[in-house]
C-alpha cells in the first residue's frame, strides 16, 4: 500500500468516526449533512414523460420483437413481489414480509445498526455480506417497472413504491451492512433512480413519493462521492460508483447537484474506460464476467446518454468497440464463455430474466450501441431482452450477426491471452498479468493455465469462483494455483494470498514466441523464482494438424521439489484412468478428450491420479456462479525430482464413436527435448529448444505419415525471424 493511499485511508477512517461520534452526540447537526439538495416539485418545472429507455415506447418496441419476454419478466417481477428471490448458488428463498433488509437471510442472524464504515464485514459471524448487499441493490425494481409497462398491471408498480418506502423508513444514511461502500450505494441508486424514472407522468405515484425518492437519491449520491473507491480500490468498484452517480445526475435534474454530478461522473467513467478495458478489449482485472459488469454499467450509461439526446464520450465508444473485438476472438461462433478470474453474478441493471449475464448478449448490446462488426458475430444474432431494453430496435440482429467469418487465432497481447483455433477448436493460454492494482482483488494464481474446447463443448478448464466470504478455505482453493490446468511446485501458489482480495506477491507470466498461423506458443512465469531453491517454469502449446494438442513444460531447478500438474475437466465429462500414462473422458458414455503423458525427471517416476469432489483435501471441483460448486474430475500427473523436470501432455479430442489410439515418447538432453507424437495414423516428430532466448520448436513431417505435415518454423529460420511477437517481464 502506498505512502498516499495509508494518508487517504486514515483521512477517511477520522471522518467515518467524526460522522458516527456526530449521529450519537448531534444528531440535528448531524442531520444537516443528509439534507436533500432539491428544489422542490412545487417550485420547478415538472417533469411529465421518462428521461431514460423505460417508457411505454420502448416497451412497445420490446413486446413487438420479443413477445415471449412479457410472460417472463412479469412471472418474474410476481416472485419477487411475493418474497421468492435467488442469490448466486443458494437457490431461490422465501422472504417474511415485510422484508428486514439487515437480516442474513441464510444465517437468520441481522447485521448490527453502526457506522457502515465501521462494520468489520470481513470477520463477522452474522454471514456472507454479499447475500445482504444483493437484497439491498433492489434489482428486481426495474423489473417492476418493465412489467408494468408491458401488461399494465398497476400492482407491480404499488410493490415497488411500497418497497422503496419501507426500506426509507428503516435505514439511516450511511448506517448499516446496506452503506458498507459507494459501490453498494451506487447500484442501489440504478434501480431507484430508472424506477423513479418510470413512473414519470404517471399518476401512480404520489407527489410525496416522488420527493422521497428523490431524497434517497440525494442521499445515495453524496454517499458516493463522499468516499469513492480509490489507489488500491479503484476497479470495477469505481466504475459502479460512476455508474451510479451518471444516473442520478441524468434520470434526477431536480437535484442542485445533478449536471455536476452528471458531468464528474462521465469524466471519470472516460477515465476509466480507458484504464479498464486494454488496448486489446480485455478487462485490466483478468476476470471475464467482471468484464462483462463493467461494459454493462458503460452500456447502461451510453443508453441513458442517448435517450436524451447528449453525445458519447468518445473514449467510451473506443472502449466498447474494443470489448467487441476481444469478445469475437474468444467467443467466436459456438465457443462457451471462459470462466478465468473472479465472477460475483454481477448486473449493472437486471433487465433480463436469466440467471446470468450472457456474453453473446453483452455483444448484442454493443453491437446494437456502436455497431462494431465483430461485436455483430459474437452476438450471433442474438435477440437479447436487456439490448433491446436499452437500445430498441438497434438491437433487433440482421446479417451482420450471421455472415460466415470464422474466427481466427489471437494474440490479445495487453491481457496476455493466447488463442490458437483449429476449426471448431479453441486452445487458450494465460501469459497475463495477475490482475488489476496492487491488490489485484479479482486474479487468480493461474499463469501458463491452457483450457480447451471443441464443437462448442468445454472439456479442459478453469475450474471458476467457487466463494467470496461464505468458504474461506473455498476461496482460497479456486483462485490457488492448484486448481488451474497448470504446474504447482511444492503446493505453492504461484502468487501469495493476503487475504480474500489480496494478493500479497504478483506473479509476472509473460509471452516468449507465439505464431499464430503455425499454432504455437511459448509462455514463461516467475511464480517460483522466490523459492529458497528457485524453480523455473516455461510452456509450449503447440496446436497439430488435425486437432491434437501437445503442451510441453519445462521446470528447471537446482534441488528437489514436488511437482503437480493438473487438468481440471468440465463436470459434464466423465473420466477414466486406463493405465498410468493414459486418460479418457466420456460425455453420455461417448469419448470426448484422450489425454497421453509423458515425463522426464531425474526422480520418483511420475503418477497420474484423478481426483472427484473430495473434501480432504479440496479437490475435484467446478464452479459455474459464486457460491456453487460441484464435482468435476481433476487428472493430475504428480512426481518429486531433484533437478530438471519435463512433462509433455497430448490433450486429444475425439469426435467420433471410438477413441485413436495414442503415443507420447520424451527424449530429454541438456538444452532441447524430442517428442514422438502419434494420432491415429498421424504422427509428429517434434523438437523443443526453449531454453535458448528465442525459443526453437520444429515440427518435421515422418515418412510414413498419411496426412501432408506441417512444419514451424523451419531449421533455416531457427533465429532471428522466427519470433515474431516476442514479450518479456516488465
Amino acid at each position: 500500500m502506498s505512502a498516499a493511499e495509508v494518508r487517504s485511508r486514515t483521512a477517511g477512517a477520522v471522518r467515518h468516526r467524526a460522522d458516527d461520534a456526530a449521529w450519537r452526540t448531534m444528531r440535528r447537526l448531524w442531520s444537516r449533512t443528509w439534507e436533500p439538495e432539491t428544489r422542490t416539485l412545487r417550485e420547478s418545472q415538472a417533469i411529465d414523460a421518462p428521461l431514460g429507455f423505460l417508457t411505454p415506447r420502448r416497451a412497445q418496441e420490446v413486446a413487438g420483437a420479443c413477445p415471449a419476454a412479457v410472460a417472463s419478466v412479469a412471472e418474474a417481477a410476481t416472485a419477487a413481489i411475493a418474497g421468492r428471490r435467488t442469490f448466486f448458488g443458494h437457490g431461490e428463498l422465501f422472504l417474511a414480509q415485510p422484508i428486514d433488509f439487515s437480516l442474513d437471510p441464510i444465517t437468520g442472524k441481522r447485521w448490527p445498526e453502526r457506522h457502515a464504515k465501521l462494520l468489520d464485514y470481513r470477520h463477522s459471524d452474522v454471514g456472507d455480506p454479499k447475500i445482504v448487499w444483493e437484497l439491498n441493490r433492489f434489482q428486481h425494481l426495474p423489473g417492476l417497472i418493465q412489467s408494468w409497462l408491458l401488461t399494465e398491471d398497476t400492482g407491480f408498480v404499488r410493490a415497488a413504491l411500497d418497497e422503496i418506502l419501507r426500506w426509507q423508513a428503516v435505514q439511516v444514511p450511511g448506517r448499516g451492512i446496506a452503506w458498507s461502500n459507494g459501490f453498494e450505494a451506487g447500484l442501489r441508486a440504478i434501480s431507484f433512480a430508472l424506477c423513479l424514472d418510470g413512473l414519470r407522468g404517471s399518476e401512480l405515484v404520489t407527489a410525496h413519493e416522488q420527493e422521497a425518492l428523490v431524497l434517497s437519491l440525494s442521499q445515495h449520491g453524496l454517499w458516493i462521492t463522499r468516499d469513492p473507491s480509490e489507489h488500491s480500490s479503484a476497479n470495477n468498484h469505481l466504475v459502479g460508483e460512476l455508474a451510479g452517480l451518471a444516473t442520478i445526475g441524468l434520470l434526477v435534474p431536480e437535484l442542485r447537484s445533478a449536471e455536476r454530478w452528471a458531468t464528474h461522473a462521465l469524466r471519470g467513467l472516460e477515465r476509466e474506460a480507458a484504464r479498464q478495458i486494454l488496448d486489446d478489449g480485455l478487462g485490466a482485472e483478468q476476470a471475464f464476467t467482471y468484464t462483462l459488469f463493467v461494459v454493462d454499467l458503460l452500456l447502461l450509461v451510453v443508453s441513458l446518454l442517448q435517450a436524451q439526446d447528449r453525445g458519447v464520450p468518445q473514449p467510451i465508444t473506443e472502449a466498447l468497440n474494443r470489448v467487441g473485438g476481444a469478445l469475437w476472438a474468444q467467443l467466436g461462433t459456438r465457443d462457451p464463455a471462459p470462466t478465468y478470474g473472479d465472477t460475483d453474478d454481477a448486473w449493472a441493471v437486471r433487465l433480463d430474466t436469466a440467471a446470468l449475464r450472457d456474453a453473446r448478449g453483452v455483444a448484442a448490446s454493443i453491437f446494437a450501441c456502436t455497431g462494431s462488426s465483430e461485436a455483430g458475430r459474437a452476438a450471433r444474432g442474438l435477440l437479447d431482452p436487456a439490448a433491446l431494453w436499452l437500445f430498441g430496435e438497434s438491437a433487433i440482429p440482421h446479417d451482420a450477426g450471421r455472415d460466415r467469418v470464422l474466427p481466427t487465432s489471437a494474440h490479445l497481447e495487453h491481457g496476455g491471452l493466447v488463442i490458437l483455433r483449429d476449426g471448431e477448436q479453441r486452445a487458450m493460454m494465460d501469459v497475463g498479468p495477475l490482475g488489476y492494482l496492487s491488490i489485484a482483488a479479482h486474479g487468480h494464481a493461474d499463469a501458463l493455465q491452457v483450457t480447451l474446447t471443441e464443437g462448442g463443448e468445454e472439456l479442459v478448464v478453469d475450474p471458476g469462483v467457487g466463494s467470496y466470504f461464505g468458504q474461506p478455505a473455498v476461496r482460497r482453493s479456486f483462485r490457488g494455483t492448484g486448481f488451474h490446468p497448470t504446474v504447482t511446485v511444492d503446493g505453492i501458489d504461484q502468487s501469495e494470498q493476503a487475504g480474500p482480495f489480496l494478493w500479497r506477491r504478483h506473479a509476472k507470466a509473460w509471452l516468449r514466441y507465439v505464431d499464430l498461423a503455425r499454432g504455437m506458443a511459448v509462455g514463461e512465469h516467475d511464480g517460483y523464482a522466490n523459492l529458497t531453491s528457485p524453480v523455473r517454469h516455461r510452456r509450449a502449446l503447440i496446436v497439430l494438424e488435425c486437432g491434437p494438442v501437445l503442451v510441453y513444460d519445462r521446470l528447471d531447478a537446482s534441488s528437489e521439489h514436488d511437482y503437480r500438474l493438473v487438468w481440471p475437466l468440465h463436470p459434464d465429462l466423465d473420466a477414466k484412468l486406463d493405465h498410468d500414462e493414459l486418460v479418457t473422458a466420456t460425455r453420455d458414455g461417448s469419448p470426448r478428450l484422450v489425454m497421453r503423458f509423458a515425463a522426464s525427471t531425474g526422480g520418483t517416476d511420475p503418477t497420474v491420479r484423478l481426483s472427484r469432489g473430495e473434501e480432504i483435501p479440496f479437490s475435484g471441483w467446478w464452479s459455474g456462479r459464486l457460491d456453487e460448486w460441484v464435482p468435476a474430475w481433476h487428472c493430475a500427473l504428480e512426481t518429486k525430482a531433484h533437478g530438471p523436470v519435463e512433462f509433455a501432455t497430448l490433450l486429444c479430442p475425439v469426435t467420433g464413436d471410438a477413441s485413436p489410439e495414442t503415443t507420447v515418447c520424451l527424449q530429454s538432453s541438456a538444452f532441447s527435448a524430442s517428442l514422438d507424437v502419434q494420432v491415429g495414423q498421424n504422427r509428429w516428430l517434434i523438437s523443443v529448444a526453449i531454453d535458448e532466448d528465442e525459443p526453437i520448436v520444429i515440427l518435421a513431417p515422418t515418412e510414413d505419415r498419411r496426412t501432408p505435415g506441417l512444419v514451424l518454423p523451419n531449421e533455416q529460420g531457427a533465429r532471428g525471424s522466427m519470433n515474431p511477437d516476442k514479450a518479456s517481464p516488465s
